[in-house]
This record gives C-alpha cells, sequence and structure tokens, in this order.
C-alpha cells in the first residue's frame, strides 16, 4: 500500500505520484477500459450462465489482481491506489448477474442447471466483492487518517489530486470531497449487505419449492423480490407485470453501467493529466505478469461477446458471385 505503519501508527507515506505501468499504463488502462465496454455490449445480448460466468471470472480476477498488487507493493502511491480504485468499481458495475440471462426452459432438467449456474454465480460473486469493498473502504480510511494526523502531515509537499463529480480536489488536505467518497464506498458495502442477507432469506423462503419456481422467484433482484413479497402481505389481490419490471430494470441496470463505465473513464484521465505522471523509465521494458493476464483475458471477453454478437460469422460471410453464362475464364 501507499503507507507503512510501526506500532500502528502512520510511518511512511508515498505522497508524490510517480509512474505505475501496472496501473496508469497506456496499454493497461485501455485494456481495462475494453474490458468493461465488453462487459456491457455482452449484458445488451441476454447472455447464457455460462457467458455471466465467464464474463464474472474476468472482472473478478481483474479487480483481485489490482488489489494484491496495490496491496503488496511497497511504492505505490496514493493518486494510483485511488485508480485501482476506480478500475476495481467498474469491474464490479460490470459483472452481471442471473437477471440478465436469457430465459431458460421450465422443464425440470434444464431448471436444475439454471439454478446450479446461476447459484455459482452467486458465489462467486459473494466470494470475491466484500474483499473489493473493503479494499476501497480501507483506501478512505487510511486517506483521512493521513489527512487528520495529529502530527505533521507527511504530505505537506503535496500527495496529487483525483477528481470527484466535476471538480479537482487535492488527496494532502481534509476535504468534504474526501469525506464524501468514503461515504459513498461505504453505502456500498451496506448496500452489498442488505442484499446478501435478502438473497440468503429468499433462498431460504423458497427452499421446499419446486426447480421451475425457484428459478422464476429468483430471475430478478433479491431486494425487489422481498417488495413484491411484503405488497402481497398487505393485500393478496397484488398482481406485478413482472415482465414490465424486468424491462425496466434491466434499461435501468444497463444506463448505470453505461454511465459508471463514462464516469471513470473521465475521472481516471483527467487525474493523469492533473497529476503530471510520469512515463516510465526507458529501462522498463518487457511486459509484466499483470499486463499478460489481463492481455489474455480481454482475449477472452472478446471471444464471449464475439460468439454472442456472432461476429465472426459476420465477418466471414461472403456474398456469392453469380457470373453469366457465356462468361469464360
Amino acid at each position: 500500500m501507499f503507507y507503512t505503519l510501526v506500532n500502528g501508527t502512520l510511518d511512511t507515506v508515498n505522497c508524490l505520484p510517480g509512474p505505475q505501468p501496472d496501473i496508469s499504463g497506456f496499454g493497461i488502462r485501455y485494456t481495462h477500459y475494453f474490458q468493461a465496454f465488453l462487459s456491457i455490449l455482452l449484458s445488451f445480448k441476454k447472455p447464457s450462465s455460462w457467458d455471466m460466468i465467464l464474463n464474472n471470472l474476468v472482472c473478478q480476477a481483474v479487480s483481485i489482481s489490482l488489489v494484491v498488487g496495490v496491496y503488496f507493493d511497497q511504492g505505490v502511491d496514493i493518486v494510483h491506489s485511488v485508480m485501482a480504485s476506480h478500475f476495481v468499481v467498474l469491474m464490479m458495475v460490470c459483472t452481471l448477474t442471473p437477471s440478465f440471462a436469457a430465459r431458460e426452459s421450465r422443464e425440470s432438467r434444464e431448471a436444475r442447471k439454471s439454478m446450479r449456474l446461476n447459484g455459482l454465480i452467486w458465489v462467486l460473486d459473494t466470494l470475491t466483492k466484500p474483499g473489493m469493498l473493503l479494499y476501497n473502504c480501507g483506501l478512505w480510511v487510511m486517506i483521512r487518517r493521513f489527512q487528520r494526523s495529529e502530527t505533521e502531515n507527511p504530505c505537506r509537499q503535496g500527495a496529487g489530486y483525483f477528481l470527484l463529480f466535476g471538480g479537482i480536489y487535492p488527496l494532502k488536505s481534509a476535504s468534504t470531497a474526501t469525506d464524501l467518497a468514503f461515504a459513498i464506498t461505504l453505502l456500498q458495502a451496506i448496500n452489498h449487505s442488505f442484499q446478501l442477507i435478502a438473497e440468503i432469506s429468499r433462498q431460504w423462503k423458497i427452499r421446499n419449492q419446486g426447480p421451475s419456481p425457484i428459478q422464476r422467484h429468483t430471475e430478478f433482484d433479491a431486494m425487489i423480490w422481498w417488495l413484491w413479497k411484503l405488497h402481497r402481505m398487505k393485500s393478496d389481490t397484488v398482481i406485478w407485470d413482472w415482465d414490465k419490471i424486468s424491462k425496466w430494470l434491466t434499461r435501468i441496470s444497463h444506463l448505470f453501467k453505461l454511465l459508471t463505465f463514462i464516469y471513470i473513464f473521465i475521472a481516471i484521465e483527467i487525474s493523469i493529466l492533473a497529476n503530471h505522471i510520469p512515463l516510465p523509465p526507458d529501462n522498463d521494458k518487457g511486459w509484466t505478469i499483470t499486463q499478460i493476464f489481463s492481455i489474455s483475458t480481454l482475449f477472452l471477453l472478446f471471444g464471449i461477446t464475439s460468439h454472442r454478437y456472432n461476429l465472426l460469422s459476420e465477418i466471414i460471410r461472403t456474398p456469392s458471385v453469380s457470373f453469366p453464362s457465356d462468361f469464360s475464364f
């Protein structure tokens, strides 16, 4: 991380931003942008359960690699830690849930298969997302801690800048922007906790039903499902138009993914310009493991999206050419 602790107190802080090719390098960050863009495109095409599993594995693996890389890198600075946090948020937003999946058959065998795959998606998300949220919360906790240090500010010479909702704010001193950033990450953690509790309680509620009814119940967000149940408790005659609800929820989710992608793209690019981050030294040649891994996962995600959009068949397809009957070579 960007700091070191001695006996629970801040000892050193990497304040001034320097080159970090595994985070802010042109190739690596545009690889992450392209990965997120492909994930968003995939969500528009009603992906299968296997498509969602592979997409989520890519997004989760990228997030884990970023968090692990920043956590164990003693030379990373504050600005790049914030950039990594932005990428982690982007990858979390780009993970897909069963509500995006193509509707499977209601037959018992197909319903059981879909339930198992959707369960795997939920388990992977449950295992990885808390770690990502913990990193984001811990990052802003430590930033606010050194900003409010009772001793002399370790970054009195400056710690770079970050962008929040159109404003550029210094990281060396406390501000409303850092408090707001911390509050947003805390709300994300609380929201995930509620989602987790709602999903576990829903599964317990419908545990004795058959595979087809369970599949039908779990096609929607758990919190929306509980709103429906509470509404039905008030009146048994309540009828919800689930097709219309599903369409609107999908549209809202697509809009949220696109807006998050645009915002994080702008935030990172402006942060790079505002902090005048230098290029890596000339002797820093060759690809790192992180860069190779990101490129490999990009090809995997590109293959999934191409298959869903039938891009290769469209490229390979050529119009037939007919010659006149009297034509000869």
